[in-house]
């Protein structure tokens, strides 16, 4: 049953509204301990944790992305 309800969500999830540049993306800038700036794509929304990279065949070199929880638990992300 958990299979299959996890399933019909990815199914609704890739019905709905596909991000067509990286404009579409929430960015921000941070700071990597040894001092390179990167772009990071915040996912905050929760069709943003859903989606993560789907619809994408690649991440630029100076981008990264950032999964926010609101709690702290075992998050897992398909890839």
């Amino acid at each position: 049953m958990r299979y299959f309800l996890l399933a019909a969500l990815l199914a609704i999830a890739a019905c709905g509204p596909q991000p067509t540049t990286l404009d579409d993306f929430p960015t921000r800038p941070v700071t990597l301990p040894g001092g390179q700036v990167i772009k990071a794509e915040t996912m905050v929304a929760r069709f943003d944790l859903m989606r993560g990279m789907m619809y994408r065949t690649s991440l630029a070199p100076d981008h990264g992305m950032l999964f926010v929880y609101l709690m702290p638990d075992h998050h897992f992300h398909w890839m």
